[in-house]
């Protein structure tokens, strides 16, 4: 594959998964999706979360926490294997990601929590 396929390739993994994990609550392309190593570095001193079913966790209970949960993508930007996007869920959010044979590898994730 050619750079600029592998970008546009990273990119649809990243529309791809935030469809099926956040907007749809299906992973089964978890691992289509999401490296066996994967690991999601957190903000506020959250623990990371590591592997694939770890990943399929957070995910489903941030879904059981707020019912009706979706994800829009605001930017996706991609430069060597790397990817980052803005979205909206129930506040402003990025991430970025390094992705590994087209899938993700580790993201860090940066949310707009509202005020206590």
């Amino acid at each position: 594959m050619d750079g600029k396929h592998d970008l546009e390739s990273n990119k649809t993994t990243i529309r791809r998964w935030a469809e099926r994990f956040w907007n749809e609550s299906d992973f089964a392309e978890t691992p289509a999706l999401i490296t066996a190593g994967f690991v999601c570095h957190r903000p506020g001193g959250l623990e990371d979360i590591a592997g694939r079913e770890a990943h399929d966790a957070w995910v489903a209970g941030v879904r059981d926490a707020n019912p009706g949960f979706r994800v829009e993508i605001n930017d996706l930007i991609a430069e060597g294997d790397k990817v980052a996007s803005s979205w909206w869920g129930t506040g402003p959010g990025m991430h970025f990601y390094h992705m590994e044979d087209g899938k993700i590898a580790e993201m860090w994730t940066v949310v707009a929590l509202p005020a206590p």
